[in-house]
């Protein structure tokens, strides 16, 4: 009997906690499809509530963690509250505009006007209630955050002006009680002696990193085989920066790849104390070989970067010096601060500590004022000024005490000074590929200027929005990291990139940083590539094609526009603009075209007009007025025409279509030539024509195998002094006419002169004033005295 009571009871029990599971999920499935309905504010009233007694708990405890992540969530309660409010006053205000539409309430109005206006009075109260449930977790979300802020900079201003021994109590300490040296000593030495430490761990973590040094002395070792065999320059490279901060990782190749190997094998196996600080000693001199160089590589004599005045080699003992002052220093400091030190409450590890800080401070200080001579951007920041004065701040604080601020300041400026480094030549390596681009520097990249066409002299199209788009990734995420290095939390860099993302509201409008950026940037790379695509439509696969030259063209520029059309219209819908503006957009343009653009819709019309119809052709010649040459360029609203003389003159589209032109190469590139000839009276006349017939059809370029185009030879008139000819042909390539004019007249010379044919000169009568008529031809042919 019990057992049957004992299982109806929990069948029952079962029953309910599924209906309750279910409800639950169901509630919240509600929730996230109206995230401003009764049960979501109810739902996150309650976590507020939660969140409120907990705030009290977490400020006891000093849970500085937890206390970010409520700042960061009660912020993220906030903001939705803001779109509930936004959201739902626009509803009110529809409702009420309903409302005043239906007019006074009547005593003898319609049912159904009624039902109507008693829905629209019950749906005002509705959101009323839920703009004042909005409100109230607006209000108390922002005095949650405002708490926890305040609770988080309290306990970082505590911390960081936190007043321990100084070195002058320490140093009186010691004078005054010499035995307490010994004491400490001998606390240091049963501490170190009780370090548990697994030396199989260590064991194994050495033979891994004797195993990576093994593999960076091989990989050396190849690279300095291949460069002795390679003879390639510093000059011949794609990155001069790549280069040296490559070459100078590679000669400490063995060592990094020493310390990386034991970092990752005690990370992963390391439990004890003594495993944790061998671990930080590895990560440390990882970090501190890496940093070595990387700074080596622009400090090396001949390395060839912009920005830097190379060193000479008296220069680099002093600098050197310092920077393995500063490495060895730095390791030093890093032990006696470890957890295991820090717990002895020491006055000999304060003054060492106090000590190893100064030399660490004053080795950077003097490693920068070095630097500064040969770097541009130390000097135009005045780094060494900034680096100078924090530092002394800090020795200053570290003297006096307060350690955790002269630490604070000291990371900060290293931190800094590396992350500026590594900007700066992050900048450098893309810029230096940007410029040999530009100017075809190596062998692959003038390959790629030669597929895309790039004459000599041109940039590189499309990579100005690659180098803009590489400085705003580079230097925002130098920013964050010297935001996050200065101690802001990452809960409130969150809360900026969101703020960003989110948008600045400014009235009615709501400009977004990010969206704007990301929009600009497609736009430009999406029009470079429509100009790349529009090179390789034209030589590509237009060419494997049976259209003529002329609809080659066209299909080439009018892709290139569609391209860029549809670029700016993904950039405009990437950066948020409401394609229902552009109504008013239109409206505006249609009255600028009224007033002022009348001229230039002409010339764009026009220009597709040029385009479909093709009267005339990239490469034609052309008359156009007082404008002849070839057509360099068709565009939407100009052409340009290069005139012999290497000229560009630009006629706007609307003189194309309204004007007169003259298009010799319209159907084909034939062109006529015409060569006038003076010979001697008493010429034989038709040996004469059949001489300059015969001269005309042994030349290749000019037609003879076509009826209406054959060579002629013309009787014109008796001049004065000679019997006029021309000589009239066709040649196949009209743009070779002044070559193969000059090539016949060289030949008529040439069988006049073996068949004794003469050009006369002209011939004048003088006559004398007063005397004998007398007719002088001195350069006739026969000169004649007439009585």
């Amino acid at each position: 009997m019990i057992r049957l009571i004992m299982g109806r009871w929990i069948i029952i029990i079962g029953l309910w906690l599924g209906l309750f599971y279910t409800s639950t999920l169901q509630a919240e499935e509600d929730i996230q499809q109206d995230p401003y309905s009764v049960e979501a504010l109810a739902m996150v009233n309650a976590k507020l509530t939660i969140a409120e007694r907990n705030l009290v708990t977490w400020q006891k405890n000093r849970d500085i963690k937890a206390l970010e992540e409520l700042m960061l969530q009660s912020t993220q309660y906030e903001q939705n509250a803001q779109a509930c409010i936004t959201e739902t006053e626009k509803q009110k205000a529809q409702i009420d505009e309903s409302l005043k539409s239906l007019g006074d309430q009547q005593s003898s109005e319609d049912v159904a006007l009624r039902q109507k206006r008693t829905e629209l009075s019950r749906q005002v109260q509705v959101i009323t209630k839920r703009i004042s449930q909005c409100k109230l977790i607006s209000l108390r979300a922002s005095t949650l955050q405002k708490s926890a802020r305040d609770i988080i900079q309290q306990d970082l201003k505590d911390r960081l002006f936190a007043h321990q021994t100084s070195l002058f109590n320490s140093l009186q300490s010691l004078i005054t009680n010499p035995a307490q040296i010994q004491t400490e000593v001998k606390t240091l030495a049963t501490v170190t002696n009780n370090i548990n430490i697994a030396w199989g761990t260590l064991r194994y973590a050495f033979a891994y990193g004797l195993l990576g040094g093994i593999l960076g002395s091989f990989w050396l070792y190849y690279r300095k085989r291949r460069l002795a065999q390679s003879k390639t320059k510093t000059t011949e490279v794609s990155s001069p920066t790549f280069y040296a901060v490559w070459a100078s990782m590679m000669r400490l190749m063995p060592f990094i790849l020493f310390a990386l190997f034991i970092y990752l094998y005690l990370s992963y196996y390391s439990t004890g104390q003594g495993q944790k600080l061998f671990e930080y000693i590895s990560l440390y001199l990882f970090l501190s070989l890496i940093s070595y160089s990387i700074m080596r590589a622009p400090l090396s004599v001949g390395a060839e970067i912009d920005g830097f005045t190379p060193l000479q080699k008296a220069e680099r003992t002093p600098i050197q010096f310092y920077v393995k002052l500063l490495a060895f220093s730095g390791f030093i400091y890093l032990i006696i601060s470890s957890r295991l030190v820090d717990l002895l409450d020491s006055d000999l590890i304060n003054i060492a500590r106090t000590i190893i800080g100064t030399i660490i401070g004053l080795a950077v200080i003097a490693l920068i004022w070095r630097v500064s001579r040969h770097f541009i951007l130390v000097q135009r920041m005045r780094l060494q000024w900034l680096t100078t004065i924090t530092l002394l701040v800090g020795i200053g604080a570290l003297w006096f005490g307060y350690r955790n601020f002269s630490e604070f300041l000291f990371y900060g400026v290293l931190g800094s000074l590396f992350i500026l480094m590594l900007l700066w030549l992050l900048q450098h390596i893309p810029n230096e590929l940007c410029d040999g681009l530009d100017t075809g520097k190596v062998a692959w990249q003038r390959q790629l200027r030669q597929k895309l066409d790039t004459k000599e002299g041109q940039l590189f199209p499309g990579l100005i929005w690659v180098r803009l788009a590489i400085a705003i990734i580079l230097n925002s995420l130098a920013l964050l990291l010297l935001l996050r290095l200065w101690g802001v939390s990452e809960q409130n860099i969150i809360l900026l990139l969101n703020k960003l993302l989110d948008g600045i509201k400014i009235g009615d409008l709501t400009l977004e940083p990010i969206r704007l950026l990301s929009g600009m940037l497609a736009a430009g790379l999406l029009i470079s590539f429509s100009q790349f695509f529009k090179k390789y439509l034209s030589e590509s696969w237009l060419k494997r094609t049976n259209l003529s030259r002329g609809a080659r063209d066209a299909m080439t520029t009018i892709s290139g526009y569609i391209g860029i059309i549809l670029a700016i219209v993904i950039g405009l819908s990437i950066a948020g603009l409401k394609f229902q503006n552009l109504a008013i957009i239109a409206g505006a343009l249609s009255v600028g075209i009224g007033f002022g653009l009348q001229n230039v819709v002409n010339n764009f019309v026009s220009g597709l007009i040029l385009l479909f119809e093709r009267p005339i052709r990239r490469g034609d010649w052309i008359r156009v007025g007082t404008a002849e040459g070839y057509v360099k360029d068709i565009s939407i609203r100009s052409t340009t025409i290069q005139d012999f003389d290497r000229a560009d003159i630009i006629v706007p589209n609307s003189e194309l279509i309204s004007g007169r032109v003259t298009n010799l190469f319209l159907n084909d590139s034939y062109g006529r030539v015409i060569i006038p000839l003076r010979v001697a009276y008493g010429t034989h006349i038709e040996n004469l024509m059949t001489l300059l017939v015969n001269l005309a059809k042994t030349h290749n370029d000019i037609i003879n195998n076509q009826v209406d185009m054959r060579p002629q030879a013309l009787f014109r008139s008796f001049g004065e002094s000679a019997l006029n000819f021309e000589l009239r042909f066709f040649i196949r390539n009209v743009e070779l006419k002044n070559q193969i004019t000059s090539q016949m007249l060289v030949e008529i010379e040439k069988a006049f002169r073996e068949n004794g044919i003469i050009i006369p000169y002209p011939q004048y009568v003088v006559h004398p004033m007063g005397g004998a008529n007398m007719a002088v031809a001195p350069l006739g042919n026969e000169p004649a005295v007439v009585p």
